[in-house]
């Protein structure tokens, strides 16, 4: 499935920021703590992971939209959301997909920013391992979209109490 770009990319941008806004207003939403590292999970991180590839495949073909995908803001709004969830704790619920997205978000924005070095000598002749792609495929939208596939976005979803649907189970 193709989706066109220049639709895709307005909806993510303002869905990453309602996302951001939120996280910056967490005191504001003090009673809602949980849902708020649900929704970096469920909202932010699909969509941090669009732009992310979409900044990768601008810088990989050097073909800039900055009127579809300002640069600079989305680097820096990713870094914002990058260090929200790094502050998700290892008790916190969806700790482990937060510090996965985490991970593969600051190997996208590595890649990015990074100064493009010459190919090796041997490049080429061997695969190198490509840790990224254990956390989050960053080659196309369809390993990405098979990546979200596969995230269990209601695991840990518990608090004191046992599950969060009030069961007690």
């Amino acid at each position: 499935m193709k989706t066109d770009i220049k639709q895709l990319m307005p909806i993510c941008r303002r869905l990453f920021k309602l996302v951001l806004l939120v996280q910056a207003k967490k005191d504001f939403f003090r009673d809602f703590q949980g849902d708020l590292v649900w929704m970096m999970t469920f909202y932010g991180l699909p969509t941090a992971g669009v732009l992310a590839v979409e900044l990768l495949k601008q810088e990989q073909s050097r073909l800039y939209t900055p009127d579809i995908l300002p640069r600079s803001a989305t680097i820096q709004d990713l870094s914002v959301f990058i260090a929200n969830l790094g502050a998700v704790g290892p008790g916190d619920a969806n700790f482990s997909i937060c510090n996965q997205g985490r991970k593969a978000l600051n190997r996208v924005l590595d890649q990015i920013l990074s100064p493009s070095l010459p190919p090796a000598p041997n490049a080429g002749t061997e695969k190198a391992w490509d840790d990224m792609s254990f956390f989050m495929p960053t080659g196309n939208d369809v390993d990405f979209l098979q990546w979200l596939e596969t995230v269990e976005w209601d695991k840990g979803l518990l608090n004191a109490n046992g599950p969060l649907d009030g069961t007690g189970a």
